[in-house]
């Protein structure tokens, strides 16, 4: 399951060519992941307010084509991996014809309070599961 959604790059995100600053591009995932992880069936509480905390450990990114300032691109977000403590994901944005950046994003489960990795909550992990 890939989720879709249109994607308007705000001006404060960009650099002074209004275009989005590269390291910007993680912050345009995390509001897509706030808005959309319902999507997934996992509740916005369980990942967010949970008993767990899930950072990013990992991120592979390819910026092909810049993203300008007030356009509207389109987002793609879909799992390619869930383990016992982590899970990857494929998050895209462009046009219908083009990525302008790919980035693989592995979140790791851990304890907050010493940071120590934990297992995905069963609840995130079996909705999860379901959209391999």
């Amino acid at each position: 399951m890939t989720i879709t959604h249109n994607i308007k790059i705000p001006f404060h995100l960009c650099d002074p060519a209004k275009i989005l600053f590269f390291g910007s591009l993680y912050e345009v995932y995390h509001q897509f992941l706030e808005d959309h992880i319902s999507e997934f069936g996992v509740d916005w509480n369980d990942w967010f307010k949970g008993p767990t905390g899930a950072p990013i450990r990992a991120l592979n990114t390819s910026y092909d084509a810049p993203l300008f300032f007030g356009e509207t691109y389109e987002g793609k977000w879909s799992v390619i991996k869930v383990s016992e403590s982590t899970v990857s994901f494929k998050f895209s944005i462009g046009t219908s014809n083009k990525d302008h950046a790919i980035t693989e994003i592995t979140h790791c489960f851990i304890n907050p309070k010493d940071g120590s990795k934990t297992e995905i909550p069963s609840k995130i992990k079996s909705a999860l599961l379901k959209h391999l």
